[in-house]
């Protein structure tokens, strides 16, 4: 089911629940309120899953600052679509200009780059992949995403 879909369902199954449309929507396009390890890689999952079907297309992903989950959602779609690191720190240092009542420096983003790293790839979109199928995605669900997402 893609997104316009949902859009026009009162409830929505997602895996063995049902959920009202609200629900489901903010359940696969937000990353609101996760604590737990496990728990974001499973919401991440979810995400990219979104991104996977080209039939969701267009998707709008959104917060209030752009830093937290929002922001690991974005370097991982940059790293995976082959943005070299330091325009991908850049972006990530742009939301300073924002009125988001602090400065964010640039551990958050070290972090990400770290957790990547971890997986001993050449590249950083070659580990973004496999960060991605460690977290549940299918090979041919990251490659629609680099279909989808790389023009050609």
């Amino acid at each position: 089911m893609n997104i316009r879909e949902l859009l026009s369902e009162s409830s929505i199954e997602i895996g063995a629940e049902l959920f009202s449309k609200d629900e489901a929507l903010d359940k696969l396009v937000s990353l609101q309120n996760i604590q737990d390890k496990t728990a974001l890689r499973e919401e991440i999952r979810d995400i990219f899953k979104v991104y996977a079907d080209k039939d969701n297309y267009p998707v709008y992903l959104h917060c209030s600052i752009g830093t937290d989950r929002t922001g690991l959602v974005s370097y991982l779609m940059g790293a995976l679509l082959g943005i070299h690191y330091d325009d991908l720190y850049k972006d990530y240092l742009f939301s300073n200009f924002g009125n988001i009542g602090s400065s964010r420096d640039e551990s958050a983003i070290i972090k990400y780059q770290n957790t990547l790293k971890g997986y001993k790839k050449k590249t950083l979109a070659e580990c973004a992949e496999a960060y991605l199928l460690d977290i549940g995605l299918t090979s041919s669900e990251v490659a629609s995403i680099r279909e989808t997402m790389i023009e050609k």
